[in-house]
């Protein structure tokens, strides 16, 4: 007997199965606007992760932030700031 006729038929994975639905899934004005939303929600969150490079050396020039001190739980006051 050859081994594809004991091996039990194989399953799509579930991620598969999940993006065979939403292939399947009619291009309908809700569908679009969940993709939009989550295109929204993406850009800002990048916005926000991107941001925090650029904010950190101003709030140190401002006196907001102490260069080189420990901060809250022992870790420097950017490191809180870009944990948070």
């Amino acid at each position: 007997m050859s081994p594809s006729v004991l091996a039990p038929p194989e399953q799509p994975s579930p991620s598969a199965q999940i993006a065979a639905r939403i292939d399947r899934l009619p291009a309908s004005a809700t569908l679009w606007r969940l993709v939009g939303l989550l295109a929204l929600g993406g850009f800002f969150e990048l916005y926000d992760l991107f941001q925090t490079a650029y904010i950190s050396p101003g709030l140190i020039g401002d006196g907001i932030f102490a260069s080189g001190a420990d901060g809250a739980f022992g870790m420097s006051d950017q490191a809180a700031f870009a944990a948070a």
